[in-house]
């Protein structure tokens, strides 16, 4: 399957050099002049390692040779891998290895073969004992993806009273389809790279079948000659926060029609409403005595005004008088309500955000 860093057929391994923590991984021969037979191990020296030949190696004057460092079969699971950001269209040929030697594999270039036909290059990382490394080296040409994204409106999940806020929930999903052609005569196990985005959630498939510090991965069997599509759908949640005096009577009526706010939450919408509805009422009233007292100060000034230039025993004088006197008995008829109604409006904003009916999330969230 590979050689290079790999050969002898399907996942052999064979390696030269003397080790360190980086290198590059060469075709293994048996060295000339030298003993056909010897083993090697992997030492750590601190965060390295080292490659140690444990039996004796003779070389002759004037001769060179390569010593096989590591010469093992490996497992390796041909997979295709898609991101959209790599190519739109085709996937990557690519290797699945896993290091089932003692030994650790030095980071470099390999060459991969398939069915002994030259298929490709590519990189590889260091490789401890027992990891597993995923690799692409050539473009899959039978293999074609369209990829469309679909964003939903936004839907209200959410709604609580809190103090003299309304506490705000909503969802939106984002959905990418995949379109997948496998022209090929060779079934194909497909790994699809998605970002993991930090403030979306994923809703469908509930898991990936691999994730990465970054990306999801999801695996799609992909039949050969066949077609299929796969949908990856995220959400992402916001939160808004509002003065609960301040929302319009229209807003709150678009709530109360939602199908998924439960009846609860409906009927502390409703007592809310009527409650306002009823300190605007006193409010509108404490505003009309307000505004009467106003009227009735500004008239007083004027008469008293105009009194100070008149004969006080004078029919104008004595009809001033007069006008006061009732403006007096008015004022002291006022000045109570008004304080009455200032007392009822300070319990009815207390009351108006006094309920807390909790939060309340309208039946399952990821229902569209």
């Amino acid at each position: 399957m590979m050689g290079g860093g790999f050969g002898g057929g399907m996942g052999g391994f064979g390696g030269g050099g003397m080790g360190g923590s980086m290198g590059m991984e060469s075709l293994a021969v048996a060295p000339e002049g030298g003993d056909g037979a010897f083993a090697s191990r992997a030492e750590e020296v601190g965060e390295l390692f080292r490659y140690a030949i444990e039996a004796p190696v003779n070389l002759k004057q004037q001769h060179s040779a390569m010593l096989p460092i590591v010469n093992h079969r490996v497992k390796a699971e041909k997979v295709s891998i898609y991101s959209a950001f790599d190519d739109s269209k085709h996937p990557l040929h690519g290797l699945r290895l896993t290091n089932e030697t003692d030994l650790h594999l030095m980071q470099g270039p390999i060459t991969v073969f398939d069915d002994s036909e030259y298929a490709g290059d590519a990189q590889i990382a260091d490789i401890a004992p027992g990891a597993e490394r995923l690799i692409s080296y050539a473009l899959d040409l039978d293999t074609e993806i369209s990829r469309t994204q679909t964003t939903s409106p936004q839907q209200l999940i959410g709604l609580l009273f809190d103090k003299n806020q309304l506490h705000l929930t909503h969802r939106q999903t984002e959905t990418a389809t995949y379109n997948i052609k496998n022209s090929s005569g060779d079934s194909r196990r497909l790994l699809i790279e998605q970002f993991a985005l930090a403030d979306r959630e994923l809703v469908s498939p509930p898991e990936p079948s691999e994730k990465t510090n970054s990306e999801w991965r999801f695996a799609v069997a992909v039949v050969a000659g066949q077609s299929t599509s796969f949908e990856v759908v995220t959400a992402h949640t916001t939160e808004q926060f509002q003065a609960v005096l301040s929302i319009e009577d229209a807003v709150l009526n678009v709530y109360l029609a939602e199908q998924a706010i439960s009846p609860e939450v409906k009927a502390a919408i409703s007592s809310f409403m009527q409650r306002r509805d009823e300190l605007r009422k006193i409010v509108a009233s404490r505003e009309t005595l307000e505004k009467e007292l106003a009227a009735i100060d500004q008239e007083q000034q004027r008469i008293r005004k105009n009194m100070t230039e008149l004969d006080r025993n004078g029919e104008l004088y004595l009809r001033y008088v007069e006008k006061l006197d009732s403006q007096e008995t008015r004022i002291e008829q006022l000045r109570p309500k008004l304080a009455q109604l200032r007392e009822q409006e300070q319990l009815a904003e207390a009351a108006l955000t006094m309920e807390k009916p909790g939060e309340d999330l309208f039946g399952d969230p990821s229902t569209e």
